[in-house]
C-alpha cells in the first residue's frame, strides 16, 4: 500500500491551498462564500467516492483516488481565489512570528490526535470487536455536538484576535464562554436523554446498548470545545508553547 500512502501525502499537500483560502475567508468574514465552498467540497467528495467505490468497485484505492481528485480540484479553485494576493515576497520577521506561534502547536496537534483516536485501539485490545462497534455507534451520536464545536472553532480565531484588542475584551470573552456553555449544555443534555430513543428508531435491538456512552462522549466534546474558548489568552498573547504540555 506504499503507493496509496504517497497519494495520501500528496492529498495533504494540496490541502494547504484550502487551509489558506478558508482562513482568509474567515478573517474577511465572508461566511456565504465559505459555506458555499464547504458544501461544494463535501458534495464533490461524495460524488467521487460513489463513482470510484460503488460504480468502479476500486475499494481502498478508489477512496484514496477520490480524496486526491477532490483535493486537486479544490486546490485549483483556491489558487484561483488566491492568485491576486500572490507576490514573490519574503519576510524574516513574519516567518519568525509564524514559527514561534505555530511550531509549539505541532506536538499539541499530535497529542490531541492520539488522545481522540486511541480509544478504539485500547477497546479492541482489551475487549471485542462487538464492543468497538457499539462504542463507535454511540460515539457518532455523541459526536453530533462536535458539529457546533467545529463550527465555532472555524469562526472563532478571527473574532478572538479582534476582540482581544478592545478595552472590554475580558468581559466579552466571559459572556461568550457563558453563552457557549449554555447552548452546548442544552444540546448535549438533549442528545444524552434521547440517545436510546434515537437508536431504537435507527437500529435493531442489538445496538440499543450503545446509548450508554453517549452522555460521556457528549460531555467530553463539551469540555473539548470549552478548551478552545478558554485558551484565548494563550493564543492572543502568543504563548502557544504552554498548549502542548497542557494537552
Amino acid at each position: 500500500y506504499a503507493h496509496l500512502l504517497r497519494l495520501t501525502f500528496i492529498t495533504g499537500l494540496l490541502g494547504v491551498f484550502d487551509l489558506v483560502v478558508m482562513a482568509k475567508l474567515r478573517i474577511q468574514e465572508r461566511s456565504v462564500l465559505y459555506a458555499v465552498l464547504s458544501v461544494a467540497r463535501f458534495l464533490v467528495g461524495i460524488i467521487f467516492n460513489i463513482y470510484f467505490i460503488v460504480i468502479l468497485h476500486r475499494g481502498l484505492e478508489g477512496l484514496v483516488t477520490a480524496n486526491l481528485l477532490q483535493a486537486a480540484l479544490f486546490a485549483a479553485v483556491c489558487l484561483a481565489l488566491l492568485i491576486q494576493d500572490l507576490r514573490p515576497q519574503f519576510s524574516m520577521p513574519i516567518l519568525r512570528r509564524l514559527l514561534s506561534f505555530g511550531v509549539p502547536l505541532v506536538p499539541f496537534g499530535i497529542s490531541r490526535l492520539v488522545m481522540t483516536s486511541a480509544d478504539r485501539y485500547f477497546l479492541q485490545h482489551f475487549s471485542t470487536t462487538t464492543e468497538v462497534g457499539l462504542y463507535s455507534l454511540g460515539y457518532n451520536i455523541g459526536m453530533v455536538i462536535n458539529l457546533i464545536v467545529w463550527s465555532v472553532q472555524l469562526a472563532w480565531p478571527a473574532q478572538m484576535f479582534a476582540i482581544a484588542k478592545q478595552s472590554d475584551a475580558e468581559q466579552q470573552f466571559s459572556k461568550m464562554l457563558t453563552y457557549y456553555l449554555v447552548v452546548l449544555g442544552f444540546i448535549g443534555l438533549g442528545l444524552s436523554v434521547l440517545a436510546r430513543e434515537a437508536l431504537v428508531i435507527m437500529t435493531t435491538p442489538g445496538f440499543y446498548e450503545a446509548y450508554a456512552v453517549v452522555p460521556l462522549i457528549t460531555l467530553s466534546y463539551l469540555f473539548y470545545g470549552t478548551m478552545y474558548m478558554a485558551n484565548t489568552a494563550l493564543e492572543t498573547q502568543n504563548k502557544t508553547k504552554y498548549l502542548s504540555p497542557i494537552i
